[in-house]
């Protein structure tokens, strides 16, 4: 899952694999909701982070 990326994204990077516009990405991250590193002013989101986020958010659905 996510191999043509790299193990650290950016915001920006985030966004396009995730589909995702980068406010929203922002909002995952300001409400914990996706794991990240913030270095000076920067938000990097490690790639096994957006596996876990999906795989949650996979077993949210299936629940319903």
């Amino acid at each position: 899952m996510f191999n043509e990326y790299r193990d650290v994204l950016t915001v920006r990077e985030a966004a396009e694999a995730l589909g995702l516009c980068e406010a929203s990405v922002y909002r995952l991250i300001h409400r914990k909701e996706i794991g990240y590193r913030r270095v000076g002013r920067k938000f990097l989101i490690p790639k096994c982070c957006l596996v876990t986020y999906i795989k949650a958010a996979q077993y949210i659905v299936s629940q319903s």
